[in-house]
């Protein structure tokens, strides 16, 4: 590992303001660092703040127009917010599918069962 100083950081409080936020997004185009940190304080219920994620979303996608193999293609969206949901998910999902093969075999078995008494 190499610790870095502060001078390869950029660091932005994002707030509602959009030209305040277009200087400073142009001020991390200007002067490119390693690492950039982008903190959220964008008042969501404000009109701007459709205009100002808009303005965030052309800036990450000019700044990596190629998306990472990592990345969910667009079509799809992501369920889950957090892994544990993810597993109560599949545990569910597991539970619900050993359920649907216990009674598909038991109407199987219901089945055979009733065939061969009738003969």
């Amino acid at each position: 590992h190499e610790i870095l100083g502060d001078d390869e950081v950029a660091f932005k409080m994002i707030r509602t303001n959009v030209s305040h936020v277009i200087g400073q997004l142009d001020d991390i185009r200007r002067n490119p660092k390693k690492f950039i940190c982008l903190n959220d304080n964008i008042d969501h219920s404000s009109k701007e703040a459709h205009v100002v994620k808009a303005v965030l979303q052309d800036f990450y996608e000019a700044l990596f127009p190629i998306p990472s193999q990592f990345e969910l293609p667009r079509e799809y969206r992501n369920r889950f917010l957090h892994v544990q949901e993810l597993n109560e998910w599949r545990r569910y999902r597991d539970w619900l599918k050993f359920f649907t093969h216990i009674s598909l075999a038991c109407l199987i078995l219901f089945t055979i069962g009733s065939f061969c008494s009738n003969q």
